[in-house]
């Protein structure tokens, strides 16, 4: 185990297992709100980077990959450190008839002919299960490129999805550290980047919560579930028509910083 990670291999390659190959010409499509929100916003970075090679760090089980890479037509790599979740990585990107080099390791471990290669590196929901963020985000900053973007995304536990959380999954909030916006400009620009842009993402999203993961009153999931589902298909569904993709710290469900590495 890394020794600042709060989660564990454990607790990833026990989401990951039993997970159902991916069937081959599966094309996945970013579709509730929450994708909607989150692809946007690494879209218009990859853009803004003129990315022509993405990496991404902690790609277990990977959707995004694939899809940025055929959207924008970059090379693409990925990094995790579960087999698991790297094999299910390799499966959608041969499902969607895409090359990309996954590797399993030790972000912390980057190999010298890694440093320095892709023109944009991004996690989503990596970094707040490490306990010292400046330390996990100079680790990922390695593989950047000079010139390169560096994104990063994580769930706004600070907001009511962290209290829903809480009150329903106590050991799954102590995985993770709850990290601000202000955190996150702080440390890129303690890290040399510049044009460090951070903002909260969304306006609401009971999809953030994985209310299946160590509940703390698993007698009431299956009812708790369907009453969820019900309740968040139809705010989805009205977001979507709103397309409002900003939000306040309060209710979004995510945040986002992005910087740029000097030259």
């Amino acid at each position: 185990m890394i020794s600042n990670d709060i989660a564990g291999k454990q607790h990833w390659d026990g989401i990951y297992e039993g997970i159902a190959p991916t069937p081959s010409g599966w094309h996945w499509r970013p579709e509730y709100y929450h994708e909607q929100v989150m692809v946007r916003a690494l879209l218009e970075e990859i853009e803004r980077a003129k990315a022509k090679s993405i990496l991404e760090v902690g790609c277990g089980n990977s959707i995004w990959l694939p899809h940025l890479a055929r959207e924008t037509g970059a090379t693409a790599a990925g990094l995790d450190y579960s087999q698991q979740g790297c094999e299910l990585t390799r499966r959608h990107l041969r499902a969607e008839g895409l090359d990309g080099n996954v590797w399993c390791g030790d972000l912390f471990k980057a190999s010298p002919e890694d440093v320095g290669q892709y023109d944009f590196v991004y996690s989503l929901g990596l970094v707040e299960h490490f306990s010292d963020l400046e330390n996990v985000l100079g680790a990922l900053l390695k593989f950047v490129r000079p010139g390169g973007t560096l994104f990063t995304l994580v769930p706004n536990l600070r907001s009511v999805h962290g209290l829903a959380m809480w009150v329903w999954q106590p050991e799954l909030l102590r995985k993770h550290e709850l990290i601000s916006k202000g955190q996150l400009t702080r440390t890129y620009k303690n890290l040399g980047l510049t044009d460090v842009r951070a903002q909260c993402l969304g306006v609401f999203s009971l999809f953030l919560v994985p209310w299946s993961i160590y509940p703390r009153w698993p007698s009431l999931v299956p009812k708790t579930l369907s009453l969820i589902n019900w309740i968040n298909l139809r705010l989805d569904h009205r977001l979507r028509r709103l397309g409002w993709f900003k939000g306040v710290s309060p209710l979004a469900p995510y945040l986002i910083a992005a910087g740029r590495k000097r030259e």
